[in-house]
């Protein structure tokens, strides 16, 4: 029916007998292989409308009242009505005029009627921006625009309380889902004027909404609300009005009522369970509207069709002189793919954190799935110096096709530190179809008070001459955080007084006026301010007479000890200067030149691990200076040495060898051993003079050692560990030539004694080449019980401890 009366619409088109010239705001799917066209424009006439008056307005897809003053006391009266051409009852509402109600607001009475009639239409261009969207959008809307020029007397419209204007319409979409009854569910639209005395028009609604809306997609709508006047205006969502029309009586042409006029008040819309004003659709987000009032923003997450009023007040001089409220109705639907442009490299989940003074860039890359152009832009706090001040944040950004980039700058002061993090809200769009995808993402940027610098302790004073002192610190931890270094002084008797600032983050030295500093003692101490001006705990003083050129008291060494890693572990005493700057490890290999080998830092690292040694062949010698912050070296500690375990090996002894602690005198060594398999244990004890040791083995005893020597003071609380060693025996093999198996009990059995072997395999072969005997048990003896008394050849293989090979032949006599 609709493409019936569209075609009739395009005939009459070229008549002359025009009177009126409503707009057709129409997308719809074309055949396969036709051109499409974006915006069809239709001239409807007047007569044509009469033809379709019926009793029910279910296309209305929203409205509101016009108001304006154009000169003195003539004003634009009028009413927008969007007309859904798909669905509801399209012929409904066209009818050639409709009566407005105007009621005193003291009275609540009738004060005029007002008809108006219909003059155009105003269509808005939807844009899309590829040819093939037509064929994904269906969505078609007129809008109806009713109004006329008229005279108010102010002598005659003198109310001081002023005006308000209404009309009402039944009924609304059977398919709306957050209102209960829509079919029996009137429509008002309403609006407040001031008195006549005062020049006034309302706020304008100057942009046609699209009532179509993508599940899951992000949509955003500005109203693009203006007011003539300049006045303030104030936004909010609403309830709908239902007013007092029925199915029945519905204000149409032919209701018995027409036309309705009747004052205030008029009743809402009842809400089905959940939804109202601060639910008006499923959504995450739902649907609200920014901080202006103007801009509305939604992620629908539910289909369906859905009512809800927003009202613009304005106010002047801080009173408030009128309102009007629009009301819409929201389609939502599945619509084509069209997937919004992402940045996967950002994590939203995190709070981004900075300090004062440092500035902080984030670099954005968008690309799109589809391809379409991407634009992005950013709102938030910090781009506007009225809520955070100065400096503000700045944002750029650069559009291409099938990407974005965009870069995020902020050098945030200290006056801007917040206990909450400042939102920034991305905003992400494309140019694709149906209709534009935005990703939304919120950043939330925390600026922290900056860290306060530790207590500075690595500083210097140090005499120039008897007038002049130097303080000289370590600056190269500084960073952006510094704020300043300020120097205190304090002569003998008197109080801390701030000398200077120091705000320069590359200087590390500053000249004192000291006279007589070699005699009266002049005391400075520092802190640091970060860039906040907090200040670090204050340091240690530092005295003309009592410090400055006094070397740091020497440490101790106290143990030289091979770990079980083979490594060297030092320990020393703690060094209490206040001024100390660090620990220098001295070493010497196998009674050669000492050198400087390491540094420990901190005052309470009186340990260190030498790993670069070879503990089993190598004597390491160390000894301790600690430096100060003036570089003034300690005297040496005493000297301390590693033990060196070595050994020699033959027939059933293993000869050890100890080099002797040096770094206190011994009690005594403990030399500790254990065969591999650890079922022989060995604990001997030697005296402090005693350095070696043959450790005798038996027969028949494991050939391999492990050892380690154990040095002990006086009261065992200091123990000091040399290297380990394994020894390992080399086979001992004796083989009888001969034997006399004749039951004398002597010789009777041919014994072979193999000790510290393995692997063992014996053959005996008479003069004919026969095996008469073999053996894998080094310790099973020949008996020769049936052998002839002669010659016998034998083959022997064995393997060492450590895995060698070795082969024996010869030859035996049996003797009876």
């Amino acid at each position: 029916m609709l493409r019936l009366l569209q075609t009739y619409l395009i005939q009459l088109k070229t008549k002359s007998a025009i009177l009126s010239k409503p707009k057709l705001l129409r997308i719809k799917p074309l055949h396969k292989g036709r051109s499409q066209k974006l915006v069809s424009k239709f001239s409807l006439v007047l007569g044509l409308l009469f033809l379709a008056q019926v009793a029910a307005a279910s296309h209305i897809m929203g409205g509101n009242i016009v108001f304006k003053n154009l000169d003195k006391n003539r004003y634009l009266v009028g009413v927008k009505v969007f007309v859904d051409c798909y669905r509801g009852n399209q012929s409904a509402l066209y009818e050639d005029e409709l009566h407005m109600g105007m009621y005193s607001k003291s009275t609540n009475s009738l004060v005029r009627d007002i008809p108006l009639t219909l003059k155009e239409g105003k269509g808005d261009t939807l844009k899309i921006t590829k040819k093939s969207c037509a064929k994904k959008v269906n969505f078609c809307m007129f809008i109806a625009y009713y109004y006329d020029e008229l005279e108010f007397d102010p002598a005659i419209y003198n109310d001081p309380k002023g005006y308000y204007l209404s009309w009402e319409r039944c009924c609304r979409n059977q398919v709306i889902i957050n209102i209960q009854d829509p079919q029996e569910t009137g429509i008002v639209y309403y609006a407040e004027i001031p008195p006549f005395t005062i020049k006034n028009s309302l706020p304008e609604f100057t942009k046609i909404p699209l009532n179509l809306l993508c599940i899951n997609s992000y949509f955003k709508y500005n109203f693009k609300v203006v007011d003539a006047d300049g006045d303030s205006l104030v936004s909010s969502l609403v309830s709908p009005l239902k007013g007092h029309t029925s199915f029945s009586d519905d204000n149409s042409k032919t209701s018995a009522s027409y036309p309705m006029l009747k004052p205030a008040p008029y009743s809402e819309v009842l809400w089905t369970g959940g939804y109202g004003p601060g639910r008006i659709m499923d959504g995450k987000p739902g649907l609200s509207l920014d901080s202006a009032g103007t801009i509305a923003t939604v992620r629908p997450t539910r289909q369906g069709d859905f009512v809800f009023a927003v009202k613009i007040e304005e106010y002047r001089n801080g009173q408030k002189i009128g309102e009007v409220v629009r009301e819409l109705q929201y389609k939502v639907g599945v619509c084509a793919a069209n997937h919004s442009p992402n940045d996967t490299t950002l994590n939203t989940a995190d709070t981004i954190k900075i300090f004062p003074g440092t500035k902080y860039n984030l670099r954005l890359n968008f690309k799109d799935h589809e391809g379409d152009s991407v634009f992005v832009k950013a709102e938030g706090s910090i781009f506007n110096r009225d809520l955070v001040g100065a400096p503000i944040a700045q944002f750029q950004a650069m559009s291409d096709k099938g990407k974005a980039s965009a870069t995020l700058s902020w050098s945030p002061q200290c006056h801007q530190i917040n206990e909450e993090p400042y939102v920034v809200t991305l905003e992400a769009s494309d140019n694709g179809c149906p209709f534009p995808a935005t990703n939304l993402i919120k950043l939330k940027i925390k600026v922290l008070d900056p860290p306060v610098f530790d207590k500075p302790n690595d500083f210097c004073v140090s005499r120039i001459d008897n007038d002049k002192l130097l303080l000289s610190w370590n600056n190269s931890s500084f960073g952006s955080n510094y704020g300043g270094l300020v120097i205190e002084e304090k002569t003998e008797g008197g109080d801390w007084q701030v000398l200077d600032t120091v705000v320069q983050k590359q200087k590390n030295s500053y000249e004192l006026a000291s006279p007589q500093n070699n005699t009266q003692n002049i005391c400075y101490r520092i802190k640091i301010v970060n860039y906040c001006g907090i200040a670090s705990e204050v340091s240690h003083e530092y005295c003309s007479v009592a410090d400055v050129g006094k070397p740091p008291l020497a440490s101790k060494l106290l143990n030289v000890s091979v770990n079980d890693k083979e490594q060297a572990e030092l320990i020393w005493t703690q060094n209490h200067d206040f001024d100390f700057n660090a620990y220098h490890i001295y070493r010497a290999v196998n009674e050669g030149l000492f050198d400087y080998y390491a540094k420990a830092k901190t005052v309470s690292d009186t340990t260190f691990t030498d790993s670069l040694i070879k503990a089993d062949s190598n004597v390491y010698a160390y000894y301790i200076q600690t430096i100060d912050d003036c570089t003034e070296l300690s005297e040496a500690s005493t000297t301390g040495a590693s033990i060196l375990l070595s050994g020699s090996v033959t027939a059933y002894i293993n000869q050890l060898h100890w080099t002797p602690v040096t770094v206190y005198d011994p009690a005594g060594y403990e030399l500790i051993g254990s065969n591999l398999s650890e079922s022989l244990l060995l604990n001997a004890l030697f005296s402090h003079t005693e350095f070696d040791y043959p450790h005798e083995l038996a027969i028949g005893d494991e050939g391999q050692w492990k050892y380690r020597i154990k040095a002990y003071n006086s009261d065992s609380t200091v123990l000091s560990w040399s290297n380990s060693i394994e020894m390992t025996q080399k086979p001992v093999v004796y083989i009888p030539n001969a034997f006399s198996p004749n039951r004398d009990a002597i010789n009777k059995t041919w014994d072979i004694n193999a000790d510290f072997v393995k692997e063992y395999w014996l053959q005996v072969f008479n003069r004919w080449g026969e095996l008469v005997f073999e053996s894998h048990d080094a310790t099973e003896n020949w008996d020769a019980e049936k052998a002839l008394d002669g010659t016998y050849l034998y083959k022997l293989s064995f393997r060492s401890l450590t895995g060698k090979i070795f082969f024996k032949t010869g030859s035996l006599v049996i003797l009876r």
